[in-house]
């Protein structure tokens, strides 16, 4: 919700201009020059919160697939496999990041400005 809101204001609330532009919008990281610190809300600060809950939430996710794989004493197969591209995932968001201090190295999130 946080990304999706972000977005809504970045076309002044609009609906079918929110439509319009879906690919294009993006939520981004904050500015090097904030480095590690936790900046402003509208320089980046939604960004750093969002991160923080994408995190948990696919954390606990895995922790749910893996869970119910030994619950219903299943191989867990499928909670490797989502734990390595959770890899990539922590690797480009969060380690990356870290090791260049700056969260400006992060990955915006947005269809289209991801893959720039």
């Amino acid at each position: 919700m946080i990304v999706g809101f972000n977005m809504l204001s970045h076309v002044d609330w609009s609906i079918p201009e929110f439509i319009r532009q879906l690919s294009w919008l993006s939520l981004e990281p904050p500015g090097p020059e904030w480095g590690l610190r936790m900046p402003p809300l509208n320089d980046g600060g939604w960004y750093i919160i969002s991160s923080f809950f994408l995190l948990v939430s696919v954390m606990m996710w895995w922790l749910r697939t893996y869970m119910l794989a030994v619950e219903h004493q299943m191989g867990k197969h499928i909670a490797w496999a989502f734990l390595a591209a959770i890899w990539l995932f922590l690797v480009l968001g969060l380690f990356r990041p870290i090791l260049m201090g700056s969260w400006s190295e992060a990955v915006p999130y947005g269809i289209f400005p991801h893959l720039d």
